[in-house]
């Protein structure tokens, strides 16, 4: 509860640093008309289900995949799990985070529209050692510009004097009842993280470690072999989580099979406004134990947590454990509940 206060402080924080941002690409112009949104064309949900199987789950495309390992980039050793939002498609999609607000609170229930607006994409990792959470943005603007507009505009009290730190700059508020440090990692990418004090690790401490990630200095969660090879075979979704241990989930009834992975990748991808895939990559430390893994689910059925899924299925990829499930769109809650709401 105490880094679920944090995250909604942090989040809130960078809520009104970016509205300002956001009210611009909101304003029309006075000689424009609001050009309707495209409707994607649907994918009859007999079709889908005829040419599913596992053999047909996709591949990351290039472009996503280059922007969430960046943003993983930032991400320290020993932190999961990882949450990744797709800002920038959730922001035409309101029902989509309508039907997962409560399983992914507080992470999108704290992020107004107005900053759903400038946010293109969010990371949230937990430290595996304290329970501290960091947040990574990609934004279309550095957050140094964003920062001094915010504070002309007097949307924020005046922006702190930022603190060097190698190539990087920090600004630390003690605001909001709670410090909040935020780093620019680059020209659209920045991390916050936020704490009250006491605190067994600061905020300043936090994003100071992650940049040092990013730097090379301090191991990655992406140095795993496991936890790249989910990410690089994991297809895109809307919500992305990874998991960097799975036995904790093998109490979960739903997901039953999977105890003895060390990393597990989950997806959603919106097929059309009523079906959703959700994808799973589970690796294993060796194909003995993928393989043993397989027969439990062939074995028991795939299911996950309260969800009936159309259609499902799995394969083998050496120590991978892939699987696909078609699902109808309301009970893409029912899924993420399975895995305990990361």
């Amino acid at each position: 509860m105490k880094c679920r206060n944090r995250l909604r402080i942090m989040l809130l924080a960078m809520c009104a640093l970016f509205a300002v941002v956001a009210c611009e690409e909101q304003a029309p112009s006075p000689h424009s008309e609001d050009a309707p949104t495209p409707t994607p064309t649907p994918i009859p949900t007999a079709a889908v289900a005829e040419q599913f199987s596992a053999d047909a789950m996709p591949l990351p495309g290039k472009e996503w995949l280059s922007k969430f390992s960046h943003m993983l980039s930032v991400v320290p050793a020993n932190h999961g799990p990882v949450l990744f939002l797709d800002m920038k498609e959730l922001r035409y999609k309101p029902d989509v985070q309508e039907a997962l607000r409560s399983q992914i609170a507080p992470a999108l229930a704290a992020i107004p529209s107005a900053v759903t607006n400038v946010i293109e994409g969010a990371v949230l990792a937990t430290s595996g050692k304290d329970g501290g959470a960091l947040v990574v943005l990609t934004t279309p603007l550095d957050i140094g510009t964003m920062l001094n507009a915010a504070s002309s505009l007097q949307v924020t009290s005046k922006t702190p004097e930022p603190e060097s730190y190698r190539n990087h700059q920090i600004w630390n508020f003690n605001e909001f009842e709670s410090s909040l440090t935020i780093g620019s990692v680059d020209a659209t990418t920045s991390v916050a993280a936020a704490g009250s004090s006491p605190s067994d690790v600061s905020p300043p401490k936090r994003v100071k470690s992650a940049l040092d990630t990013f730097d090379g200095l301090t191991p990655r969660l992406l140095d795993s072999s496991a936890v790249s090879q989910v990410v690089n075979r994991l297809p895109q979704g809307v919500v992305v989580a990874v998991f960097d241990g799975c036995r904790a989930l093998g109490s979960q009834s739903g997901i039953a099979g999977f105890p003895d992975c060390t990393v597990m990748g989950v997806s959603a991808e919106l097929l059309d406004q009523n079906v959703v895939a959700i994808n799973i990559v589970a690796a294993f430390q060796e194909d003995g134990l993928a393989k043993a893994a397989l027969q439990t689910l062939n074995d028991s059925g795939i299911r996950l947590g309260e969800s009936v899924p159309q259609d499902s299925a799995a394969r083998q990829e050496g120590s991978l454990i892939q699987v696909r499930q078609i699902i109808e769109f309301d009970q893409i809650g029912d899924v993420f509940d399975a895995f305990g709401r990361p």
